[in-house]
């Protein structure tokens, strides 16, 4: 079998990002064809991935699956991979902020959370992603959020890794 330049150029991303996520201890709680939720032994954070638009229902049970593995492992940490998720509505911004972010402070030790967030560079998703912990840290007593678009920059900022 052989592939074509298309075929090799888009594969390669997916055989490097396998590669990487192999170096980390990852336990897959939850996995189907929209959202991947699960917990990073290594990093020692909870982490969902949002594989491609979503309804504002499968939005909502990906967040709710994502807080029952954080309620559980009980981390301080969160990585949110929203880079292929498309636009969010206002009403599921609020649902965020309001349900799902004060809910992971209360499960976090010393009612401290760390959010990392992946994001693609369309300015409409990044503006969506930044609104969400602004509005919910106006109820809430610590949280920190930094937005990424390299998966490796986000799990060192978790870790407390400094640099590049």
């Amino acid at each position: 079998m052989f592939l074509n330049w298309v075929e090799i150029a888009c594969f390669i991303p997916e055989l490097l990002s396998s590669i990487n996520h192999q170096n980390n201890k990852e336990m897959e709680y939850y996995n189907c064809d929209y959202v991947k939720v699960g917990y990073d032994e290594t990093g020692k954070f909870t982490y969902m991935v949002i594989k491609r638009a979503v309804d504002s229902d499968s939005f909502r049970m990906a967040h709710d699956k994502a807080l029952k593995i954080y309620r559980e492992k009980r981390p301080g940490k969160h990585l949110a991979d929203t880079s292929n998720m498309g636009m969010v509505t206002i009403e599921d911004q609020q649902f965020v902020a309001n349900k799902v972010i004060p809910k992971m402070v209360q499960s976090s030790p010393d009612n401290k959370l760390k959010i990392a967030v992946l994001v693609s560079d369309e300015v409409f998703s990044m503006m969506a992603v930044k609104a969400i912990p602004k509005k919910a840290s106006e109820g809430v007593v610590d949280v920190m959020h930094s937005i990424f678009n390299s998966y490796d920059k986000a799990v060192n900022w978790l870790k407390g890794v400094e640099g590049d």
